[in-house]
């Protein structure tokens, strides 16, 4: 053979060792290890691995391994895993928030003080508190999992291997010790049942076994790569670490060392080569680090990869782009036929059915989703878990729900506990039937030395295209004002100078104009007694003026709401509209020194309308600054009642600030009136923040005490107020922890400073 010959021998053989990993079949295996949002990094991994040209044939992992694992085994690219991952939806799945736009709370109920919920399950001669097992709401994970995995899971007929590349993944099967091994089935279960870290996510069930985050009993798979696929090479992407010692005060970390068993995380250098990433500053939920922890996951990657280049598989990225795009081909449309309803009897099947009713022959993923967020919002529903099935013969999915509904009946606790006299208790008991329509019966009771109620409530709710809402309740309260206003806890209080007991009939009926909001009508009946002195230098054996209402109320109002939190909002906006026609007859007594003495009686008809419009938005201005907006009007035609004092204590409130609900307020009231204010917001966590607010209040004609008598102010707009807040505020799992200042202008007691753990919140009057 001639020099040349020799040559193209040469180069030919060198040519087929360098291709040897693609030509001859070399196959390698990448494990991903667990580790919350630090399992991000895998994604850095992955790019780095993708840009060397090397192949990874199969794929393990375990929790947020399984999850990059499970993308890249469908075809998704690093870039597209990035843009996921990043996204608000992706920290909505670690948080269980519902998106804006899938929030239905046009069946919100009246806002209580109640802090912890607890369902009751009565079952025979047993009845169980049904205590929440997870911290982090279930419904949006299980849908998002579902809607990113149904069509490669119909793609590779339920066969692991039959994906782009053949996954594996793990859970824990903690009532056997041992770890359990998902080769087939759906995709999403698999996913769903790895990740399922102990206290913070539901547990997956999965052939009648409870399922947790495979990290408990095998953290780092690569041995479930060796059975399974047997690969000449493994290549390890390593973000966790062994346990660290439990702090006392670190509940997480001890139970991270109470469940996580140790795992190996050496693969044996004659088997492959694991990647480490150190990422101690990265917590198990901080997923907005994604961009940081995918960018150290590629960095070190890079580093290590001249290691182990020379032994791992390899492929031309032509290659690797024509194997995902022809896998791509096969991914069926996400569109559903039949809906399945699993979990309920037949009556209760009627009422979702047509509660979720659907229009024409298929229903796409997008419409799948709004409808099962109106369901996983009902009152009585616990869980809904979603599961596509495609049908080979429609060629569409089948929805099946399983439908868990919470127990009969429900207990309510809460209040609030202040550095002031305004402390409360909350109690609130609830029974719900569902059938073919759905009731729900409702009992609470507040206690305090200020305010004191029962509210006894009846809500029926008529499944139909346009569903139809309707609320009966009876409502008694006792209000108490002091003449110290806002009195300190360790103060001794005088009698109350004002107290107004009151008893309602209210009913409401109305439908749904949006996912947000409702459009109602209805008649409330209201008996009023008001007690009061008119002065506040009045002696204790001082006989109190007395003025009784009998006041009918015909209202119709529209209201939207997608406020982020019922007291301390930063986020979203709600927005009230009514029209209300009030009738009545008030009728006074007049009080004195004398106790003994009857003093004049006043009997008067009133007749009014009243339009009530009020605006709360919050707009994000930077990632950290939210700024609020408040508009409150009254405009009504009420006259006076017989005297200054019953006049002020019948008249409508102006109450921008928590704080404000708890006084009486003279400057605060007026029969019609303009309030605005803006409410900056500087948050530091998503829990934690410090809140502004100037507003600005002015009575449309103010009414004004006078030598010979008292009558409203011959001028419009004569005079503004001013009211101003600056607080900290901090949401708790169970309520808000809130201190701060508040300021009134035209108030005996300007200043009020207050420490707050709870809501300061009550139960609806008969004029509202």
């Amino acid at each position: 053979m001639n020099t040349a010959g020799y040559r193209v021998l040469i180069l030919a053989l060198a040519s087929l060792v360098y291709f040897s990993g693609y030509v001859n079949g070399q196959k390698t295996g990448l494990v991903l290890s667990g580790g919350g949002a630090k399992g991000l990094a895998h994604i850095g991994v992955i790019k780095a691995l993708e840009e060397e040209g090397i192949e990874i044939d199969y794929v393990a992992g375990t929790s947020m391994g399984a999850i990059v694992g499970a993308l890249y085994a469908m075809g998704y690219t690093t870039e597209e895993m990035t843009v996921l991952v990043t996204s608000d939806e992706f920290l909505r799945w670690s948080t269980g928030a519902i998106d804006k736009k899938f929030k239905f709370s046009y069946k919100e109920d009246e806002h209580s003080s109640s802090m912890i919920d607890i369902d009751l399950v009565v079952e025979e001669d047993e009845t169980e508190a049904g205590l929440p097992s997870h911290l982090i709401p279930s419904e949006v994970i299980d849908f998002a999992v579902m809607e990113l995995t149904c069509r490669e899971s119909a793609a590779s007929g339920g066969d692991f291997d039959s994906l782009m590349i053949p996954f594996r993944c793990v859970a824990a099967d903690i009532y056997r010790k041992r770890p359990y091994i998902f080769r087939k089935g759906n995709l999403g279960h698999a996913i769903r049942a790895s990740m399922s870290y102990p206290l913070y996510f539901e547990p997956h069930l999965e052939d009648s076994i409870l399922l947790f985050d495979g990290g408990i009993y095998n953290n780092f798979p690569y041995d479930v790569l060796i059975d399974d696929f047997n690969p000449d090479f493994i290549i390890g992407s390593k973000v966790a670490k062994k346990s660290k010692p439990p702090e006392k005060d670190d509940v997480m970390l001890q139970l991270e060392n109470m469940v996580m068993q140790p795992t190996d995380y050496a693969i044996p250098d004659s088997t492959g080569y694991v990647i480490n990433i150190d990422l101690e500053d990265v917590g198990l939920l901080d997923f907005s680090k994604a961009d940081s922890v995918i960018n150290r996951g590629y960095i070190n990657a890079k580093k290590e990869i001249p290691f182990f280049r020379h032994r791992a598989g390899t492929a031309k990225v032509e290659f690797l782009a024509e194997r995902k795009a022809q896998f791509r081909k096969r991914l069926p449309d996400a569109l559903f036929g039949e809906i399945y309803i699993n979990g309920v009897n037949e009556r209760q099947d009627q009422y979702i059915r047509k509660l979720i009713l659907k229009e024409g022959d298929t229903i796409n993923i997008s419409q799948i989703k709004g409808e099962y967020f109106r369901l996983v919002t009902e009152e009585n529903i616990k869980n809904v878990y979603p599961e596509a099935r495609y049908n080979n013969h429609s060629s569409l999915f089948d929805l099946y729900l399983d439908v868990e509904l919470k127990g009969s009946y429900s207990f309510e606790a809460g209040g609030l506990l202040s550095l002031t006299t305004y402390n409360q208790a909350y109690l609130g008991f609830e029974y719900y039937s569902l059938s073919d329509i759905y009731n729900r019966l409702g009992l609470n009771l507040y206690f305090g030395k200020n305010y004191s109620s029962f509210s006894l409530s009846h809500r029926i709710t008529v499944p139909q295209k346009k569903l139809l809402l309707i609320d009966l309740s009876l409502t008694g309260y006792s209000r108490n004002y002091f003449t110290s206003e806002v009195t300190s806890l360790f103060e001794q209080t005088v009698p109350a100078y004002i107290n107004r007991r009151e008893s309602n009939f209210r009913t409401s009926f109305g439908t749904p104009v949006s996912n947000n909001s409702v459009i109602r009508t209805g008649l409330n009946f209201s008996w009023i007694n008001d007690r009061y002195y008119r002065e506040f230098d009045f002696e204790s054996d001082d006989r109190q003026d007395e003025t009784n209402y009998f006041y009918l109320t015909a209202k119709l109002f529209y209201k939207y709401n997608n406020l982020n939190r019922k007291q301390y909002s930063t986020e979203g906006s709600s927005t009230y509209a009514g029209l209300y026609y009030n009738t009545g007859l008030e009728r006074y007594e007049e009080g004195g020194a004398d106790t003994l003495s009857s003093g004049e009686i006043f009997n008067k008809n009133h007749n009014w309308f009243a339009l009530k419009f009020m605006n709360r938005s919050y707009i994000e201005i930077t990632d950290n600054f939210v700024l609020g907006s408040l508009v409150d009007m009254v405009f009504s035609s009420k006259e006076l009642s017989n005297n200054y004092t019953a006049s002020m204590i019948d008249s409508y409130k102006f109450e921008p600030t928590a704080m404000s609900k708890t006084l009486f307020g003279y400057s605060l009231r007026a029969n019609s009136y303009l309030g605005a204010g803006l409410i900056p917001v500087y948050k530091f966590t998503g829990n934690m923040h410090l809140r502004g607010g100037l507003y600005l209040f002015a009575p449309v004609r103010r009414v004004e005490r006078t030598e010979t008598g008292f009558g409203y102010n011959k001028y419009y707009y004569n005079q503004l107020d001013a009211i101003g807040e600056i607080a900290a505020v901090y949401h708790t799992p169970v309520g808000p922890v809130s201190a701060g200042l508040n300021y009134f202008s035209r108030e005996r007691q300007k200043l009020f400073l207050f420490v707050n753990f709870g809501y300061i919140l009550f139960n609806k009057s008969g004029l509202e």
